[in-house]
């Protein structure tokens, strides 16, 4: 169910509190090979080069594209120009670890990105607050049995995906990646569910949030956000 608060729409001013989710197409018109060789540094470039198929490559350089030009968008500067940072949760070395985005003077938001088949995804907020945003395709004959922890065995198979993304982005928001599975409490009425990664530690918020069809997303924060708005990359 899609809360009345996240809506499909202009692109809004970003408030405090207030996380913007983005949807874009992978497989859309942009980026034209252009803009990705003047948009992508040097590491995004070969990255990509790296990737066998040409649909990958093509996927990978939209989705970074879009990143950037979204991210460009809040921060008022060239695409080209953002800085991708790293925060490790474990050893606070800068070469690997949670991505962010900076402007060489500083500037940033919190951002967190993510991308399945031809559906790539940004969360964007102000800084101080923490996000993790994961979606999924729904690829047909999962077991996820064998993957989900035991207390989310139980819940359909249809809705295997919406609990998988769930994980993914509280891990994602932890910045930690799934070397412990998260513990998902009861959501309350709408829809957020405390998480936590170990005895003791403060809760994540986690939902799921509307996805196009065929895939599942969800959003996780270090604290309930005041609003969550929608919106497509077009």
């Amino acid at each position: 169910m899609q809360p009345a608060s996240e809506v499909l729409g202009p692109v809004p001013t970003l408030r405090p509190g207030a996380v913007h989710v983005w949807y874009y197409d992978l497989d859309g018109p942009w980026p034209a090979d252009a803009d990705a060789a003047g948009c992508l540094d040097p590491g995004e470039q070969a990255r990509a080069d790296r990737l066998m198929r040409d649909q990958d490559r093509s996927r990978f350089r939209a989705a970074h594209c879009a990143v950037r030009h979204l991210v460009a968008g809040y921060l008022d500067c060239a695409p080209a120009d953002l800085l991708i940072t790293r925060d490790c949760a474990h050893c606070g070395d800068p070469k690997h670890g949670k991505p962010g985005m900076a402007t060489p003077d500083g500037a940033r938001v919190e951002v967190n990105a993510s991308h399945s088949d031809a559906l790539g995804a940004l969360a964007v907020a102000l800084p101080g607050r923490l996000l993790g945003l994961d979606v999924e395709f729904r690829r047909p004959n999962v077991n996820w049995a064998g993957i989900l922890p035991a207390p989310l065995r139980a819940e359909p198979a249809a809705d295997g995906f919406a609990q998988w993304t769930k994980l993914e982005a509280v891990a994602k928001a932890a910045g930690t990646g799934i070397v412990k599975m998260p513990t998902l409490a009861d959501p309350d009425e709408p829809g957020w569910a405390p998480a936590t990664l170990a005895d003791g530690d403060a809760p994540w918020q986690v939902r799921s949030l509307w996805a196009p069809d065929g895939y599942a997303a969800a959003l996780a924060a270090d604290a309930v956000p005041a609003d969550v708005q929608l919106r497509w990359h077009r």
